[in-house]
């Protein structure tokens, strides 16, 4: 990662990760105040480390996606200086919730929560945890995961991907990459060793372990899991997917590619045109052309099922969440620091966390004579999102504007 944050870690301090540096301030009006008062009065228990004898019902299927679009019900939710780690598994583990979380290793676990919800939709509050933690989240199965905004942007399509390419294989061989069974580990559990004991249930090898660095993970405890995706939320914490080699017999560890996606084709009938402008408006980062009458679509799993929703007459939804992006004067950032980076990477890493697409516009910085390819640092104590921005780009010549979801970079006015 480009981004060096103080943060408080229980790993070695060669894995600690960045903490939270997009988190909106709570405003809390008088009416909330009392509300907060007698949720924070709730004693929380650490949560017991994984184990056989303790495993949990669940949630699963249907009962999951229909869980997770309903009201969190009651006086809502609330932690004032809790590490993130025991929230999250408190949470997920109380026989109300019952719904799987893991925690990707680069989120700091020891980051404290200062939130409190209303009476939200589960979704929305899985998203205002995860902002509030330095973390986004995504669904890989069963499974809520927390993790860099980064990866959860393309994990589950990740996953998809995988399964695809395993249904492909002779159906022998795809039966043994497609098994189910619940992945639990313990404290202090080596990734590589989770990695090849999951292969060789495939009876595979993988080709370079090595690609995954030594690490101590803390204890998980996962409802059932296809074997693909049980590789995939392991190895795509070192940003990290795997190829199936010929027979089915070897896997080689690959980077994940900065763009995945697959396509899927709509019926949408005469009007097609009209409705592929549409959804062409509300899915920036998808590619949607028009084929008679059907729509073929190029995106994220993610995208493809609101687009089912949008074409079945539903509204589309936006995360709760998401940073507010005409507004960066209220967008704190703690502890920023980069050190000896592409000045155009820099500025592209900043564009994600911010849920933006970087343009540049290349012909206008070729006649400024700025490269973005410089090696820059940058360090901002304390302060906004904006005031990153401006430390970032005023000093190479470089102005910026917010366009819908874009961050538009161009030489700056001169004066």
């Amino acid at each position: 990662m480009i981004h060096r944050l103080q943060c408080r870690s229980n790993r070695p301090a060669a894995n600690a990760a960045p903490s939270s540096w997009l988190v909106p301030p709570v405003s809390l009006s008088s009416g909330v105040l009392p509300f907060l008062a007698l949720l924070l009065s709730v004693v929380f228990v650490p949560a017991p480390t994984a184990s056989a004898a303790d495993s949990i019902n669940w949630r699963t299927g249907r009962d999951l996606q229909n869980f997770l679009r309903k009201n969190i019900g009651g006086a809502g939710l609330a932690w004032s200086g809790q590490p993130i780690r025991e929230a999250v598994a408190n949470l997920s583990r109380s026989s109300g919730i019952r719904v799987a979380m893991l925690l990707d290793r680069r989120i700091d676990p020891e980051t404290r929560l200062e939130l409190a919800m209303g009476d939200v939709p589960f979704t929305d509050a899985l998203a205002r945890i995860g902002a509030a933690g330095g973390a986004d989240f995504c669904q890989i199965g069963h499974v809520i995961y927390f993790g860099p905004s980064s990866i959860t942007h393309r994990l589950r399509t990740v996953s998809e991907l995988r399964k695809r390419e395993v249904r492909e294989l002779p159906a022998a061989d795809a039966r043994r990459f497609t098994a189910y069974k619940p992945f639990a580990w313990d404290d202090l559990a080596e990734p590589r060793d989770l990695l090849k004991a999951i292969a060789a249930e495939a009876d595979a090898t993988i080709e370079n372990l090595d690609a995954v660095p030594h690490d101590l993970w803390a204890a998980a405890d996962l409802p059932s899991m296809s074997l693909t995706d049980r590789l995939t939320v392991v190895a795509g914490q070192y940003d990290l997917t795997f190829e199936v080699g010929l027979g089915g017999t070897t896997l080689r560890l690959v980077p994940i590619p900065d763009r995945v996606a697959i396509v899927r084709s709509y019926p949408v009938g005469q009007g097609a045109p009209e409705v592929a402008e549409k959804l062409a408006g509300a899915f920036v980062g998808c590619k949607i052309i028009v084929t008679g009458t059907r729509i073929e679509v190029e995106g994220r799993v993610e995208d493809h099922l609101q687009i089912v929703e949008a074409l079945a007459g539903k509204p589309i939804r936006k995360p709760a969440a998401e940073a507010p992006q005409g507004d960066l004067d209220r967008i704190r950032i703690d502890s920023f620091v980069a050190e000896n980076q592409q000045l155009g990477a820099l500025i592209r890493a900043i564009a994600s966390r911010l849920k933006l697409e970087a343009e540049f516009d290349g012909p206008a910085l070729v006649a400024a004579k700025i490269s973005l390819d410089q090696i820059v640092s940058a360090e901002l104590k304390t302060g906004t999102v904006k005031d990153l921005l401006d430390k970032v780009m005023k000093p190479h010549g470089l102005g910026y504007e917010i366009q819908g979801k874009k961050l538009l970079v161009r030489p700056a006015k001169k004066p």
